[in-house]
């Protein structure tokens, strides 16, 4: 027969209802039924009972009959085809898994109470108990797995369970379900058996008994590894039957099979303390933390254990104390209610027998409240009912400040960019957080409240800055503050005029009229340089160099070599020199000497070939703006290298520093490109005379007379151009006239001596007459003639006859040669009259 006879509404009325209750302790406990279970066949034997507990939800197993309650309303009662073994709520409440003894595991929606679907996992007969323990574990990824633990040692792992899972058609639900299971034998390392299992830090810890009593399972590429292993002998051979884990999952809590409780530390997996005086069935962990750490602060232990006869304990002690607070005398057998660790108050199941015939059974389902004021209080403010809270503080003379300091933080979080409020209640609310801040006596407190905020407007948000500075200020001029208290108003002011920095530059970047809450919620809490590394990324250069000029002490903090390579390449290549040599001058080089001497070369080499690219990238200020640029870095440069063992401002370190740095190398690259770059100016300037960078780099004081002497077409104007150009350039570099026209008439004509214009005549003729023609040695002017006359074609020009006729006039031995060439050439033209192109002509040292 089903257990589906339910009674409710007792109206409080315990001792009326059920009689009297034996209780002791120094807490106070509010103990009511919420509920009792029976069956109409008054032979029953005692029922398998199991209870879960999620805030205002809760659910009673009794055999195969379930009954859902919501704020102590039954709301759903629901009867399965097998005993029920285990229940548990999803996280958010929304659903309730449930594994009975044929092996089904049936999901129920907790608002229809519908079974959403159903699916075999275990084989029938296999154990005394189907399931030892269902569990949702909510991942530090925030996604959900399903954990279940069969009675047969099966361990299986559904991971990323959501309601919207259940919401298609069961072919896909079942395909689904197929892709993300995940199952081991647990079985095969605790070799007595599995009994429980339980999650923490995205770990699953089974509990058991035989060669193992813990293993530590960790989910790796689809598969549940075992990563640690805590063999039986650490608890002298006895199981582990039971487990729970605090909220901060740094301490475990197990029972083993002798009935001993023990508290180990996650991390090292040691005991902290056991309960060896106490035996102990059942236990279960409650916590009234209001900050969450590593303590065990504020927490309760709930056990029952064995009493006299047929009776069992409940007892709740106060730890890290261990003091026992309450206890309660209790029919065997009791049940505690699973629920987390922060669940407001304690359910219980009892089974306890008629009164009629003491043969047959009913169940109790039973809660325990605390009534300490000031916990009574904290679970009020958890809750987030103030008015009431407000009012128990002032009923129980309760320090109401807590109240609005609770209520403050709320409404913080409510304003959180991240909700989707309607503007009208943002408004209420920062109204509501203005005045609530007003009964807060705590200044610093309230100044920890209002750098937090990121307010609907700006406005709003820098008022609010500004009131959290004039709470902090009120410290300095409070006389009962004592040093610890002026300690932290320096750490928050400073860290107060941080964030109105960082607001400035938000502003800056941004724009006022670009202001959103979201937006300045990210960069308050973002990384500046990676915030500023990927504005580079994304040609952003002005508003990433307003970041890094405005927060050097960030970028100070984390540079590294990689960091200035990724900073170097991020910015583009159409940048010109003018648009970083600010930041490069007063930022990067400073930072680079001081923290990085090793990089400096590479760093410099970056800025040479920066301001080489001016060439390509701004042509109408070439070399101008690579100069200006050069010479600011390379002032900055001597500063940073140089070395004075007597200048008082250097300390040790900082000598240290710059002998690390290759000075000569350092100055020297830029040294070296600023002084080819100004020859390149004056050659501009001065001269006239215009030449790429690399062209200049190929040639030499001789060859750029050259480059002058090419760039004159007009022969009228080459005297001119001598007079004000190639001359002057010769003069400052002590170049002897003669000497440089003679090389150049030979490299123009080993140039274009064989060219030749469609009339016949050579077309550097005319250029070369002249040239010769300034030529005042007859050493270098008979050079220059015999060159000629080797490459002038024949017939020879009337120019070149009259420039022949004027060298055989001169006064020098190199006449003489002139007149053999005179001659070769008048062979060489008969030869060409009577087109006798295919016989020898003799060459100049044979043709008599």
């Amino acid at each position: 027969m089903p257990w589906d006879l339910i009674a409710t509404d007792f109206n409080g009325e315990e001792t009326i209802n059920f009689g009297p209750r034996q209780e002791s302790g120094i807490a106070l406990y509010q103990v009511e039924t919420l509920a009792t279970i029976s069956s109409s066949d008054k032979d029953q034997l005692i029922p398998c009972t199991t209870v879960t507990v999620l805030g205002e939800l809760a659910c009673i197993a009794v055999q195969e009959h379930l009954a859902l309650f919501k704020d102590c309303q039954r709301i759903a009662s629901i009867g399965l085809d097998g005993v029920i073994d285990c229940i548990e709520w999803s996280s958010d409440g929304s659903m309730l898994m449930v594994g009975d003894s044929t092996g089904k595991l049936s999901l129920l929606d907790t608002d229809t109470g519908d079974i959403l679907f159903s699916f075999k996992v275990v084989p029938e007969g296999c154990s005394l108990k189907t399931f030892k323990r269902i569990l949702f574990s909510t991942k530090s990824d925030d996604t959900t797995d399903l954990v279940v633990l069969a009675g047969n040692g099966q361990m299986l792992v559904l991971t990323g369970i959501t309601q919207d899972l259940f919401s298609a058609d069961e072919g896909k639900i079942a395909a689904s379900l197929k892709e993300k299971l995940i199952q081991t034998r647990a079985d095969h390392f605790h070799t007595e058996g599995v009994s429980d299992v339980v999650c923490f830090d995205d770990k699953i810890v089974t509990l058991g008994c035989g060669d193992i009593a813990i293993g530590v399972w960790v989910i790796e590429d689809g598969q549940l590894v075992l990563e640690d292993e805590i063999p039986s002998y650490v608890f002298n051979d006895a199981g582990v039957v039971e487990g729970r884990v605090s909220s901060d999952g740094k301490h475990l809590f197990v029972l083993t099979d002798n009935h001993e409780l023990l508290l180990l530390n996650t991390t090292t997996m040691t005991a902290l303390h056991s309960w060896s005086d106490i035996k102990v069935e059942q236990f279960q962990l409650l916590e009234t933390k209001r900050i969450k750490n590593q303590s065990l602060q504020d927490m309760k232990l709930v056990l029952l254990t064995v009493g006299e006869g047929k009776t069992t304990n409940l007892m709740v002690q106060s730890l890290p104390s261990w003091e026992t607070i309450y206890n309660l005398k209790l029919h065997q057998p009791s049940t505690l209610a699973s629920c987390p660790t922060s669940q407001e108050t304690l359910f219980l199941a009892e089974c306890s027998p008629s009164e009629e015939d003491r043969q047959s059974y009913s169940v109790r389902l039973r809660c325990l409240t605390e009534t300490n004021p000031e916990t009574r209080l904290y679970r009020i403010l958890h809750k987030n009912k103030f008015e009431e809270a407000e009012e128990f503080a002032k009923l129980y003379r309760l320090d109401t400040e807590l109240v609005h300091k609770v209520k403050a933080n709320f409404l913080l979080d409510q304003l959180s960019p991240w909700n989707n409020n309607s503007e009208e209640k943002v408004q209420a609310m920062s109204t509501q957080f203005t005045n609530c801040l007003a009964y807060v006596k705590d200044d610093l407190h309230v100044a920890e409240i209002c750098m937090r905020a990121a307010l609907s407007s700006l406005k709003a948000t820098q008022k609010l800055l500004d009131y959290s500075k004039e709470r902090l200020l009120k410290v300095s001029t409070n006389k009962s503050a004592d040093t610890t208290q002026k300690e932290k108003q320096q750490v928050l002011l400073s860290k107060l005029y941080e964030i109105q920095h960082r607001l400035v530059t938000f502003k800056m970047i941004n724009g006022a009229e670009n202001y959103s809450a979201e937006r300045w919620d990210i960069f308050m809490k973002s990384d500046l340089m990676k915030v500023m590394m990927a504005m580079l990324q994304q040609n952003q250069l002005k508003k990433g160099l307003i970041i890094l000029s405005r927060h050097e002490y960030e970028w100070e903090r984390c540079v590294t070599p990689t960091v200035i390579k990724n900073f170097l390449h991020f910015i583009p290549d159409h940048v010109q020199t003018g648009e970083i040599q600010c930041i490069l001058t007063e930022t990067i080089v400073p930072t680079v000497a001081r923290l990085l001497p090793q990089i400096l070369v590479d760093v410099v080499k970056w800025i040479i070939q920066k301001a080489k690219s001016s060439e390509l990238l701004d042509k109408k200020a070439w070399p101008v703006n690579a100069l200006q640029f050069l010479r600011s870095v390379y002032g900055v440069l001597v500063k940073v290298v140089d070395i004075s063992y007597s200048h008082s401002i250097y300390t040790a370190a900082d000598i240290t520093m710059k002998t690390q740095i290759e000075r000569l190398e350092v100055l020297d690259l830029m040294k070296t490109l600023i002084t080819n770059l100004q020859h390149l100016h004056d050659l501009q300037t001065k001269y006239n005379c215009k030449l790429t960078f690399g062209n200049f780099l190929q040639e030499t004081t001789e060859t750029v007379t050259f480059r002058m002497l090419d760039k004159v077409v007009a022969i009228e104007m080459i005297n001119q151009t001598l007079e004000r150009q190639i001359r002057p350039y010769m003069r400052e570099y002590n170049l002897r006239e003669d000497i440089i026209f003679s090389k150049y008439i030979k490299d123009l004509l080993e140039r274009s001596g064989r060219m030749t214009s469609y009339l016949g005549e050579a077309v550097w003729e005319p250029k070369v007459i002249a040239i010769i023609n300034c030529i005042s040695s007859q050493q270098y002017k008979c050079d220059s003639i015999l060159e000629v006359i080797k490459c002038a074609p024949i017939p020879w020009s009337k120019e070149i006859n009259s420039l022949v006729q004027q060298a055989l006039k001169l006064d020098h031995d190199l006449v003489r040669d002139i007149k053999e060439q005179v001659h070769l050439m008048e062979l060489k033209n008969l030869m060409h009259k009577y087109n006798l192109k295919k016989e020898d002509i003799p060459s100049d040292n044979n043709w008599e």
